[in-house]
C-alpha cells in the first residue's frame, strides 16, 4: 500500500483542514518535525481511514480521542495505491 494523499481536518492536533501530498514519484518519504508537530498523527489518521480505530489507544471502538478537543467531529480521507489500482477511503 502507497499513501498518495491525506486529508484530514478535526484529528488529533490537525482542527484545521490539512492536505498532505506524498507524491507518486518518491520511492522514500520522511516526517521531521519537533515533538508535538503532528507526526505521529499523520500515522494514526492513515490507520484510522484504513481500519477506523487508533491502535496506540487501546480500545477499537474509541473515536472520541481522535477528535480534536472542543471540534464536533473528525473527517480523514486517505487515496493510496495498491497493486497498481487506486483507491479513496473517507
Amino acid at each position: 500500500m502507497r499513501p498518495l494523499r491525506l486529508e484530514l481536518e478535526g484529528f488529533a492536533s490537525f482542527r484545521a483542514n490539512t492536505v498532505v501530498e506524498f507524491g507518486d514519484d518518491t520511492e522514500v518519504f520522511v516526517l521531521t518535525g519537533p515533538t508535538g508537530a503532528g507526526k505521529s498523527s499523520l500515522i494514526d489518521a492513515i490507520g484510522f481511514a484504513l481500519y477506523g480505530s487508533v491502535p496506540r489507544y487501546g480500545n477499537e471502538n474509541a473515536v472520541e480521542p481522535v477528535i480534536t478537543k472542543g471540534a464536533l467531529e473528525a473527517k480523514v480521507r486517505l487515496d493510496f495505491a495498491l497493486g497498481g489500482e487506486g483507491y479513496t477511503v473517507t
